[in-house]
C-alpha cells in the first residue's frame, strides 16, 4: 500500500497466511498466492514482475526475533501463531529463504523489514549486518537502519530494522547512494521528561493539559539543545489519530467499520478507573491496592521494584502528549492497549488508525484475525516514506 502511494505498480503478494492474502486481493487489484516464499519463483514471474526494473519488498516472520516470543515452547506457539512454524530457530532461518530469492530472481533493489531484535542495537552491529546480508546475496550493496516510526509521522513508537539493498552494478560509490527518508517528527514529551516505560508518561493534574506542541515549546525553552531535533514536528499522538472517533464502552459498537468494543472482565475495568492516560498498574496499587489480586500485589509490595515483572499490566497509552507503543498482534485491555480514556482495549479501528490506514481499510473475519493482520503490518506510512526515499535514490542511479 505504502509502495503504491509513493508511485511503484504492485505485481502481486506472497504469504503463508491465508487471511493476509484474502485481505490483500479485497485490496489490490494483482496476483495473489498463498506459499511459501521458498515456492515464490514462478509466482513472482508469472504477475509480470520484472527484475530489470523491478523491487522486492518482504517482511520474513518477526516472531524468531521478537522478544515476546523466544520462551514460546512448541505447543504454544503452534496454538497462537498464524504461522505454523515449531521453534524460533525454524523461524529464524526465513531470513535466510528471502535471501535466497534475491539471490535465485536478481531484482534492481529489495526492502527487508524485520523486529528490532534481528540484531543489537549499535552502528556497528548494524554495519555488520548489512555485510552479512552482502555476503548472502554477491552483487548487492545492502545498507540497514533503526527506523522509529514516530519520527516519520506515525502515532506510535515502533522500532524496526530495515534493509535497503542495490545491485552494485548501478552504483558508482556507495557513499553517495543514500536510499533513506529523513525524519520528520520527535516525540518532544519523552525527550523532557526522560520517560522511563515502568513509571512511564502520566497525563494527569497539570500534566493533562500539555500536548505535544507544549513539549516541544519546553524543550526549546531549555539550555541543551539538540539541533538536529529543533526543527522538527512535534510527534503525532494518539488523540491526534484516534480522538475523532465516536466514544464507546466496552462492548458498545458503531456505525464506523471495525470501530466495535469488545467485553473486558470487572476486575479489569475497575482497574483502568484509577489509571490516567499514560499511567499503569502502580495507580492501581497506590490508590486501592485491594483490586489487585495477591499474586500481583506481592510483585508491587517492593517499592524499589516498580513491578518489574509486571508493569505493563493495565497500562493505559498516552493520549495528547507522546504516540502510542508498537501495535501487537494481540490486543487486550490488560496487557497494556487499553484505550487513554475509555474503560476498553482499543478497537481494530483505532489500532488501524495508529498504524495509519485509511478508513476505507475495512477488515473482515474474526476480531483476532482482523487485530493480526493490523500488527503484522509495516505502517502504510513508514512504508510510503521509505518508498519515495528509495525512488528518489534510484532515479538519480
Amino acid at each position: 500500500m505504502g509502495f503504491e502511494r509513493a508511485g511503484f505498480t504492485s505485481k502481486g503478494a506472497v504469504d503463508v497466511w491465508d487471511k493476509a492474502i484474502e485481505a490483500n486481493a479485497r485490496l489490490f487489484d494483482h496476483t495473489t498466492a498463498v506459499a511459501t516464499v521458498m515456492d515464490a519463483d514462478s509466482i513472482i514471474l508469472e504477475s509480470g514482475w520484472e527484475a530489470e526494473n523491478g523491487i522486492l519488498v518482504g517482511g520474513p516472520p518477526c516472531q524468531g526475533f521478537s522478544y515476546a516470543n523466544q520462551s514460546r515452547g512448541a505447543e504454544k506457539r503452534e496454538s497462537t501463531s498464524a504461522v505454523n512454524y515449531k521453534s524460533a530457530e525454524e523461524l529464524r532461518s526465513e531470513v535466510g529463504t528471502f535471501c535466497a530469492k534475491i539471490r535465485a530472481l536478481r531484482p534492481t533493489a529489495f526492502v527487508m523489514e524485520n523486529v528490532g531484535g534481528v540484531i543489537k542495537r549499535t552502528s556497528h552491529a548494524m554495519r555488520e549486518a548489512g555485510g552479512i546480508l552482502e555476503h548472502e546475496m554477491p552483487g548487492y550493496h545492502v545498507e540497514c537502519r533503526y527506523l522509529n516510526a514516530s519520527e516519520y509521522g506515525i502515532p506510535q513508537h515502533r522500532n524496526r530494522a530495515v534493509f535497503i539493498g542495490v545491485q552494485d552494478s548501478l552504483i558508482d560509490d556507495p557513499s553517495d547512494w543514500n536510499p533513506w527518508p529523513e525524519r520528520t517528527h520527535f516525540d518532544f514529551a519523552k525527550k523532557v521528561r526522560s520517560v522511563n516505560a515502568r513509571i512511564g508518561l502520566k497525563e494527569e493534574g497539570s500534566d493533562a493539559k500539555k500536548d505535544a506542541k507544549a513539549y516541544k515549546e519546553e524543550y526549546l525553552q531549555g539550555s541543551n539543545l539538540d539541533n538536529d531535533i529543533t526543527e522538527l514536528l512535534p510527534a503525532v499522538t494518539v488523540r491526534d489519530a484516534i480522538g475523532d472517533l465516536p466514544k464507546l464502552e466496552a462492548g458498545q459498537s458503531s456505525k464506523i467499520p471495525n470501530h466495535d468494543a469488545g467485553q473486558i472482565q470487572e476486575r479489569v475495568r475497575r482497574c483502568l478507573e484509577l489509571i490516567p492516560p499514560g499511567g499503569n498498574i502502580r495507580d492501581v496499587y497506590d490508590q486501592d491496592p485491594s483490586r489487585l489480586n495477591d499474586s500481583v500485589r506481592g510483585k508491587l509490595d517492593d517499592p524499589n521494584s516498580l513491578g518489574r515483572s509486571v508493569w505493563y499490566l493495565y497500562k493505559r497509552m498516552n493520549w495528547a502528549a507522546s504516540p502510542g507503543p508498537a501495535i501487537p498482534c494481540e490486543i487486550r485491555a490488560g496487557n497494556g492497549y487499553a484505550h487513554p480514556t475509555q474503560h476498553r482495549a482499543i478497537t481494530v479501528r483505532e489500532a488501524a488508525r495508529l498504524q495509519t490506514f485509511d478508513d476505507d481499510v475495512v477488515l473482515t473475519g474474526t476480531k483476532s484475525d482482523q487485530y493480526r493482520l493490523i500488527g503484522n503490518a509495516v505502517p502504510p506510512k513508514l512504508s510510503e516514506v521509505m518508498a519515495k526515499s528509495l525512488l528518489k535514490s534510484l532515479n538519480e542511479l
